[in-house]
């Protein structure tokens, strides 16, 4: 998944806005993890782990993309780090986090449907959060909306 999206997130990248594209990978994500909510089979968690992993990259690749695009040079390196080890930590709490509430099977239908609507919500919020865009330090504000 990881790799398919680095060959397929410019393509689209070059055809959608960022933002559009991050919402797109959140549902794109709900749909691999809603397929756990049917099933548990070897089948249905290769290609859940595929689906996830290609919507986690593929939105990692945008945001990369609007940090690096939308963040001065004086700052740059450090936005980067605070933005990958907030990226690391969430792997890592939700590993802990899953080792917290899933039964010992590893399973629960209960918990893929949460996370399911988990993305879906995410999705949702972001696709409806404003956007403005900030200038530079030397710039002069335009007050028009970011694009991508």
């Amino acid at each position: 998944g990881f790799g398919l999206a680095a060959l397929i997130t410019p393509w689209f990248g070059k055809r959608f806005e960022r933002q559009q594209w991050i919402v797109a990978c959140l549902c794109v994500g709900a749909v691999g993890q809603g397929l756990l909510v049917f099933s548990a089979e070897p089948w249905a968690l290769l290609t859940a782990a595929v689906v996830v992993s290609f919507a986690v990259q593929g939105g990692k690749i945008a945001v990369d993309t609007i940090v690096q695009r939308d963040t001065t040079d004086s700052v740059r390196g450090r936005a980067f780090t605070l933005y990958d080890m907030a990226f690391n930590v969430a792997f890592i709490s939700a590993a802990g986090i899953g080792a917290l509430i899933l039964p010992i099977t590893g399973y629960s239908r209960t918990v893929m449907a949460t996370v399911t609507a988990t993305y879906l919500v995410v999705a949702l919020v972001y696709a409806r959060a404003p956007r403005v865009a900030r200038p530079a330090p030397d710039a002069e504000p335009t007050g028009v909306p970011a694009t991508s």
